[in-house]
């Protein structure tokens, strides 16, 4: 393993930005390589499956690191947000259901996490599924916070169709696509009635 013989700071602001200095030893050889990373809060992501309808809900939103690089004007994606304060994962996924589609429920599962992208940032995401019915909509609530410059559209969508996006190339967001097809691998069998889902497809 490595030696970290200096690390700095670069940029401090809701990313920061350390650079560090690293000594490798191969053999009798030393090895001196600088290296960066970015250090971000840790972060959830919530696939909201709706009983009743038998639905998965994403949303569409605006996504500016990515709007010029491939023309992307909306992502669709499921619910997610960065951990504030000393939130856990669980009443950060509570909060960013109800902030981002408008939903209250207590049938809320963490089932993994994972690192975002370990290359370069700290950030792990707790990822979770969340069971939801109809009468869990909160009356005027959801599309995210104006002023955290959130413009959040939601929408159903039936779980073949999810599937569907992913394969054709409408689902491009990570943490969805993992969150989708582990729905598919482990909850798909017990949750979705497909001859109801069928008939609720229009």
């Amino acid at each position: 393993l490595p030696n970290i013989l200096k690390e700095i700071l670069l940029f401090d602001g809701f990313l920061k930005i350390k650079e560090a200095v690293l000594e490798y030893k191969k053999g009798d050889e030393t090895i001196t390589v600088v290296n960066s990373k970015m250090v971000k809060n840790n972060a959830v992501a919530i696939l909201v499956f709706n009983m009743e309808t038998q639905k998965i809900i994403l949303t569409q939103q605006y996504r500016y690191p990515i709007a010029e690089q491939e023309g992307e004007d909306l992502v669709i994606e499921i619910p997610a947000g960065t951990m504030e304060g000393d939130e856990s994962p669980m009443e950060t996924a509570i909060r960013e259901v109800k902030e981002e589609v408008g939903y209250d429920s207590n049938q809320i599962e963490e089932i993994m996490e994972y690192y975002a992208s370990p290359g370069y940032s700290t950030e792990k995401v707790h990822l979770f599924v969340c069971i939801v019915k109809n009468e869990d909509k909160i009356e005027n609530e959801g599309g995210g916070l104006s002023n955290e410059g959130e413009f959040i559209q939601s929408y159903e969508v039936p779980v073949n169709d999810a599937y569907e996006m992913i394969e054709q190339g409408g689902i491009r967001d990570a943490k969805s696509i993992i969150a989708i097809q582990e729905f598919k691998i482990k909850h798909v069998n017990f949750l979705v009635d497909e001859e109801k889902q069928e008939n609720l497809k229009l």
